[in-house]
């Protein structure tokens, strides 16, 4: 049915202002939230009509593009068959309001990656804001087929067909969109809103209480599941649910007022920027030029501290490198605003002992038994902690132990050899080894090890 949508049109128009709402929030969540693909051609690529430098005019945003179009020029001219060279020249042409080169620059990309999803997204959801409905189906038609489980793809195609009144193909690319991503809320609250247009005020229903699971805060869920009661005829919830959106609007329009008064064009475009440069630095990297890669991404967190991918890149390269004092300093900002993440706290345990930084090592490592209590990560990693050091054997076993009830892995039981054997507890640390062995036989380590054991002393 889906491939079939593209040759069947009808005239559609959607008036109530809930629907109305609900797009302007799609727009706001796929490109502000999530961010889109956006690709010119060398110089013309890059190159704008800004107002001239020094211009008592000129944005206080134009020495971040300036900046930007030099690295994209650059980029041009070193790798022109890269389609992320032309994707990153075009979000260039996209934050200068030149939407026509944009697009032309993603059609670039598509000459050279045929198969490059956000270009095809970008493409889309320029036709869709521009009213191109049937344009806007076509592209983002092949890139929902391509990427079924992409929220951006399956939106605003689902969009374009609402926006045609082709309700069943629209009910059938959110359903398979949900079907692999349940927690996707544009997708749920969309997917409400068709159903109610398709007159299935029960089924409509399931979708906003999911919504409202998913964002107790979100107004327009609240909204939409108040309309599906009352049109239940469930009078009670839909007055008990029209109170709690009319509660969350005034909230939001507080809030509203709250993030204008603190908007800095100067900071969402840096923070827009800083993608840039991640990308940037990604292909330098790939291309073996670390020490470009690294300027990039450090460039980005200049411009975004919270930018995760450049800090994460940049953390990587730092292992390669084995700069674990570097690797480090770019980790530990993480953990104020990701304190709940154990692998995060796991990497930094290791590098505080790579550090011999015993006690902030043995900290990380608890914090992972914290979060993560019946996993045998952090009780593994306190123990090789110890036994590295040749401290706290006792603890050590125990903690081994707790490993090994958790996971009884051959490393696992070959960890708590190995501290059995520091404690002075041979006969543990020989049946330890056994078990290791019957879980890998082949582990020539672990046969080494047992031979030793055994070999009188």
């Amino acid at each position: 049915m889906l491939r079939a949508a593209g040759r069947r049109a009808s005239p559609w128009w959607i008036g109530a202002a809930f629907f109305a709402s609900l797009a302007a929030f799609a727009v706001w969540y796929f490109v502000t939230k999530c961010g889109t693909g956006w690709p010119t051609a060398t110089e013309s690529a890059v190159s704008g009509d800004d107002t001239a430098a020094g211009s008592p005019d000129r944005s206080p945003i134009a020495p971040l593009l300036d900046d930007t179009r030099q690295t994209a020029a650059s980029l041009l001219e070193r790798f022109p068959d890269d389609p992320r060279v032309w994707d990153v020249a075009g979000r260039l042409r996209y934050l200068q309001g030149d939407t026509i080169a944009a697009v032309e620059m993603w059609e670039k990309c598509l000459q050279i990656e045929p198969q490059y999803l956000e270009a095809r997204i970008a493409i889309g959801t320029l036709q869709f804001e521009s009213g191109r409905f049937a344009d806007a189906e076509q592209t983002l038609l092949a890139a929902f087929l391509q990427a079924p489980a992409n929220g951006r793809a399956a939106y605003v195609l689902a969009s374009t067909l609402l926006n045609q009144g082709k309700l069943e193909e629209t009910v059938e690319v959110l359903q398979g969109h949900l079907s692999i991503d349940p927690q996707s809320l544009p997708s749920q609250v969309l997917l409400g809103q068709t159903l109610l247009q398709q007159k299935r005020p029960a089924a409509a229903k399931e979708c906003y209480l999911a919504a409202t699971r998913l964002a107790p805060t979100y107004a327009n869920a609240w909204f939409g599941l108040a309309t599906a009661c009352s049109r239940l005829g469930q009078t009670e919830e839909a007055a008990e649910y029209r109170r709690k959106f009319q509660q969350l609007q005034r909230n939001e329009l507080q809030q509203g007022m709250d993030q204008t008064r603190g908007y800095s064009d100067l900071r969402t475009t840096g923070e827009t920027v800083a993608e840039v440069y991640v990308t940037a630095g990604r292909i330098y990297q790939e291309r073996g030029d670390d020490a470009d890669a690294e300027r990039h991404w450090q460039r980005a967190l200049t411009l975004d501290d919270a930018n995760l991918e450049a800090r994460m890149e940049l953390a990587q390269l730092y292992q390669r490198q084995n700069r674990p004092r570097e690797t480090l300093a770019v980790l530990s900002p993480l953990r104020e605003s990701r304190p709940d993440d154990p692998r995060l706290w796991l990497e930094t345990g290791r590098l505080h002992a790579r550090l011999d930084q015993f006690e902030l090592a043995d900290q990380a490592f608890a914090r992972v038994v914290e979060l993560t209590p019946e996993s045998a990560q952090g009780y593994a990693a306190r123990a090789e902690l110890r036994v590295q050091c040749q401290r706290d054997a006792a603890e050590a076993v125990q903690f081994a132990r707790q490993a090994v009830e958790r996971q009884p892995s051959g490393p696992h039981y070959y960890l708590l050899s190995v501290a059995a054997e520091q404690q002075g507890d041979r006969s543990l640390a020989i049946d330890s080894l056994q078990q290791a062995i019957s879980a890998d036989p082949g582990n020539p380590q672990y046969q080494r090890r047992y031979h030793l054991l055994r070999t009188p002393r």
